[in-house]
């Protein structure tokens, strides 16, 4: 979690404070001597929506390292009542979490697709909150077969850091209906 994660996460807190007072501001300015109007909010909300796939890079990027590689920090990415959707089970809390996750064999996660979008304030108000969908294969240990796997989180910014409040993943086997 380098200075590039945090002042992501600064950037990111400046741009959603910016973007609750300014709502529906707009900013005239001349231009060769034409007035051009720029909508604030507009461009703010782009903004935002750039910094969360940014940040959507940087955090999973830390969390499949986590995951893969030290598994016993998982824990920490996770909010005290954080709840993990595994394969259509739930686990709630961080420590009942991070005690799933190290019951499960070694990975080996290789992201394929990543994207994400801010929440909107109407839901989470005062938190700076993205959803984040990813996309790849994961390799268990003992186990040479590459599956597909998605996973969706809802993550918050909480005292400077980036928590995981949801987490759902799910790896991508045929449905068998007979």
């Amino acid at each position: 979690m380098s200075w590039l994660f945090n002042h992501r996460l600064k950037k990111d807190y400046l741009l959603f404070y910016i973007n609750n007072k300014q709502h529906s501001k707009n900013t005239t300015i001349q231009v060769f001597g034409l007035n051009v109007v720029f909508d604030m909010a507009a461009d703010l909300a782009l903004k935002n929506v750039d910094n969360a796939c940014e940040t959507a890079e940087e955090f999973t990027r830390l969390f499949y390292k986590h995951l893969d590689n030290s598994r016993h920090l998982t824990s920490k990415l996770y909010l005290d009542a954080g709840l993990l959707v595994w394969n259509g089970n739930g686990i709630n809390g961080n420590a009942k979490i991070q005690k799933f996750l190290l019951d499960l064999p070694p990975s080996s996660h290789y992201v394929k697709t990543l994207d994400a979008q801010p929440v909107s304030e109407n839901f989470m108000p005062d938190n700076l909150t993205y959803l984040i969908q990813a996309c790849g294969d994961v390799t268990y240990q003992n186990d040479d077969v590459k599956k597909p796997f998605q996973e969706t989180f809802v993550i918050v910014a909480v005292e400077g850091k980036w928590k995981i409040a949801t987490d759902c993943y799910r790896l991508q086997v045929p449905y068998n209906c007979s």
